[in-house]
């Protein structure tokens, strides 16, 4: 799977920055009443996106350190 680390680090970094740009930067069009328009729900959605890009962007840096624990 090594030939392919750069195809997924690339598709790793693209589906981060549609989340982002879904979350942040498109207009939101919700029916009132809909789990959409509740902000509690944002509020979730934004916590979770920034727990799992964390957790993803320090995965992909380790692979930096790899070679100093060898």
């Amino acid at each position: 799977m090594e030939p392919f680390r750069p195809v997924f680090i690339v598709l790793t970094l693209l589906f981060l920055e549609l989340a982002f740009r879904k979350l942040y930067i498109a207009p939101r069009v919700c029916a009132p009443g809909t789990p959409c328009a509740n902000p509690d729900a944002l509020k979730r959605q934004l916590i979770t996106f920034w727990i799992v890009a964390t957790l993803l962007l320090g995965l992909l840096a380790v692979q930096g350190f790899d070679p100093l624990f060898y």
